[in-house]
């Protein structure tokens, strides 16, 4: 009786594939969450740098228009004050107020520049990809590098955008966060 169930075959098919199955369906979930895991570095990678070009290549009409108002302004000044001062000196001026009362005005502008830095780059995360896999409240954006548009410092400008990403599979619910640095030269003239 114990020979004849050792040499019965029957669902030998169903064994295998009870075995086989799970670990199978399991490599697949896990090559899915790569895959999404790709996709959300390509797309995060690929929105900070445009978004770093896009601030580089308009940066030269913004110097321009800098420039033409800090002429007129100049010429302004001196004209109502009969040439007694100039733009530089209240531009001194204004600096030495601002150190005073610790504020600085360049900070405040770049502050207000982080809002719609954060909009450009989740907008074209979010044209990277068709799905609603990934959520554009789980991004953070900064202007880490701060250009010097009157051609004196450093012409540079950098984003850095974080994405935390939750991957949740069998055995796994874990958030990772994805990082990219776009760093661009500002196209100035100078």
């Amino acid at each position: 009786m114990f020979k004849r169930f050792i040499n019965d075959e029957r669902g030998n098919l169903t064994l295998e594939a009870a075995i086989i199955m799970p670990m199978f369906l399991l490599f697949v979930v896990f090559m899915a969450m790569i895959i999404r895991i790709s996709i959300a570095d390509m797309a995060l990678k690929k929105a900070v740098n445009e978004t770093a070009e896009i601030y580089a290549t308009h940066a030269y009409p913004v110097a321009m228009v800098t420039g033409a108002i800090e002429k007129k302004t100049d010429e302004l000044i001196k004209e109502y004050t009969g040439d007694a001062t100039n733009l530089d000196e209240i531009n001194q001026f204004l600096n030495f107020i601002f150190e005073e009362t610790g504020i600085n005005p360049t900070d405040m502008i770049y502050n207000a520049a982080e809002g719609p830095t954060g909009n450009l780059i989740i907008d074209s995360f979010n044209a990277s990809h068709d799905d609603a896999l990934f959520e554009a409240d789980a991004m953070d954006v900064k202007i880490t590098d701060r250009p010097s548009l009157n051609g004196s410092g450093d012409a540079y400008i950098g984003i850095e955008a974080s994405y935390k990403l939750r991957i949740v599979a069998p055995f796994i619910d874990k958030e990772i966060t994805l990082k990219h640095k776009g760093y661009e030269r500002l196209w100035t003239g100078a």
